[in-house]
């Protein structure tokens, strides 16, 4: 980011070229193909010219990589809140099972007992012990 900061610095004091964005792309690709020894062969307002939309391309390729590492970042931290999701929502799918076959249990206990305490005594054989870890589930 600091280099972004600076190339976004040093462009913002250097002149907007005022020229069509096919000539922009033009002195752009020559910019970038010119090595240093072939810079300085060139006339001073050119080298500056071409120096300047340089700075300004890298500065937009700089903003560019920034945005292309951010929807990756972005991407990953999608993909792993999903699968973050659907272990939770497999984990509380398999909780809910647990107790609708434990209420399913619960009410054919109190179908087959003729009175109160035999239909108190069934539920008690569906439930067992695990009152309390039922109750937890909810």
């Amino acid at each position: 980011m600091q280099h972004v900061h600076w190339l976004h610095d040093l462009s913002e004091s250097l002149p907007k070229p005022d020229i069509p964005s096919a000539k922009l792309k033009q002195f752009t690709l020559e910019a970038r193909a010119l090595n240093a020894h072939e810079m300085a062969k060139l006339t001073e307002n050119k080298r500056y010219a071409l120096a300047c939309i340089l700075i300004r391309s890298q500065h937009s390729k700089a903003l560019d990589d920034v945005a292309n590492i951010f929807i990756k970042l972005i991407r990953k931290l999608l993909r792993s809140g999903q699968v973050q999701l659907d272990q939770y929502l497999l984990k509380q799918r398999s909780d809910v099972e647990k107790l609708i076959d434990s209420f399913k249990g619960v009410l054919e206990g109190y179908q087959q007992g003729a009175d109160d305490k035999s239909r108190i005594k069934a539920i008690e054989d569906v439930i067992g012990g695990d009152a309390e870890d039922l109750i937890d589930r909810l």
